[in-house]
């Protein structure tokens, strides 16, 4: 979980130090998240 915590400090920092990056942000997260998920519902099915 100490990963986890570093990331969520860094994200904390990156959103105080320029918010109007933020919906950039998320937008990566998303893609990020999708891309994970996606590999790993292919990896299932091979």
């Amino acid at each position: 979980m100490k990963q986890a915590n570093d990331l969520f400090q860094g994200f904390l920092v990156l959103f105080l130090q320029a918010p109007d990056q933020f919906e950039l942000f998320i937008v990566h997260v998303f893609i990020l998240l999708f891309d994970y998920i996606y590999c790993s519902g292919k990896r299932k099915d091979a």
